[in-house]
């Protein structure tokens, strides 16, 4: 499980550098969607990479406190 979680990391890292090539209005979506997949492996090594018992997840107020540096992301990435 770790061995995957690096290399799903390595693949949004590398993935990450073309959204500045989307559309601006596509832009958001997809940096909120690479930010909260990448929250919910963070969260799955927080539980002891415990899958099988519980699911990885963010929250409501995970998403919220995430958003404005989201959205600032989004605005930059050009």
């Amino acid at each position: 499980m770790r061995f995957q979680i690096a290399r799903t990391r390595a693949i949004y890292d590398e993935s990450s550098l073309g959204i500045g090539m989307w559309a601006p209005q596509g832009r958001l979506p997809v940096t909120a969607a690479a930010t909260f997949y990448r929250a919910i492996l963070d969260d799955i090594e927080d539980h002891d990479y415990d899958v099988f018992s519980r699911r990885g997840y963010v929250g409501t107020w995970g998403k919220v406190i995430r958003m404005s540096k989201i959205w600032w992301r989004s605005k930059r990435s050009s």
